[in-house]
């Protein structure tokens, strides 16, 4: 997903287990209380955030997990993951679980509403 100068709201199936990658020049970012519950913050660097949703894939480690029954077993190597991709500039972004209310809008301060103005204005046109 993709937008300019707007907001994003996503609402996930209760059965995502994967990533968000959020690209986003703004720090407006908002997970609801349930979904927050059940991420992590992976990577924070300045324009993207990685989150993980559930329980952490056991594959690309290798080796073997003790298993109670029977000793040991080989850990799965690929366990498929969902991904969700935000980006924008100047977006705030909200996502929740699916039938679950939506975070409340965040407004950018008066400050940030001027940035959004002024990055339009200087941006467009010819300059001599």
């Amino acid at each position: 997903m993709h937008a300019n100068y707007g907001d994003v709201s996503v609402s996930l199936p209760r059965r995502f287990h994967g990533h968000i990658t959020i690209r986003t020049s703004d720090e407006r970012i908002a997970f609801s209380p349930a979904l927050k519950e059940c991420t992590a913050l992976l990577s924070d660097v300045p324009g993207s955030r990685v989150y993980f949703v559930g329980d952490r894939p056991r594959g690309g480690a290798g080796g073997t997990q003790q298993n109670d029954d029977e000793g040991e077993t080989p850990l799965v190597e690929d366990e498929p993951v969902d991904e969700l991709s935000v980006g924008g500039k100047y977006t705030s972004v909200r996502i929740n679980w699916d039938g679950e209310e939506e975070p409340p809008m965040m407004w950018p301060d008066g400050w940030m509403s001027f940035l959004s103005g002024a990055d339009r204005f200087f941006s467009s046109g010819r300059m001599w």
